[in-house]
């Protein structure tokens, strides 16, 4: 996690500086030294101390924007996916009527070519079209 110098840490857990020296002290809490010498307390450290830990008044409305704007996201998230669900459904009772259009169209054709063979003897090499429109095929 973040390590923050004393003062940040004292603002975070809401104690006195002089408490978290204290602490340091009597080893209740770690700190290590940067590289200048100075104290840096993890941010780890001061949730398994002090529970929790404060942000700033800024910080706080930073994320009750955030958590309105996920909020906000969520909501549009969950109608987008019903609206898809929507679509998905419309377009699986689509292919079913396409294919029972397709099946009946098949089954018409069969019937007329049945037809045709008994209306118009000696045409069954030739396609329906040709033998009304006299296509001079043969």
């Amino acid at each position: 996690m973040a390590k923050v110098n004393i003062s940040e840490a004292a603002s975070l857990s809401k104690v006195a500086r002089s408490t978290l020296y204290a602490y340091i002290r009597s080893g209740k809490i770690s700190a290590e030294k940067d590289h200048l010498g100075r104290p840096q307390i993890d941010t780890a450290e001061l949730l398994r101390v002090f529970g929790t830990i404060q942000n700033n008044e800024e910080d706080n409305r930073n994320n009750t924007g955030i958590n309105q704007e996920i909020t906000t996201i969520q909501n549009e998230n969950a109608a987008l996916r019903a609206e898809n669900e929507a679509l998905r459904e419309m377009l699986r009772m689509r292919e079913e009527q396409l294919r029972e259009h397709q099946e009946q169209e098949a089954w018409l054709r069969q019937r007329l070519d049945a037809l045709e063979a008994k209306l118009l003897p000696g045409s069954g090499n030739r396609p329906w079209w040709a033998k009304i429109f006299g296509s001079k095929d043969r």
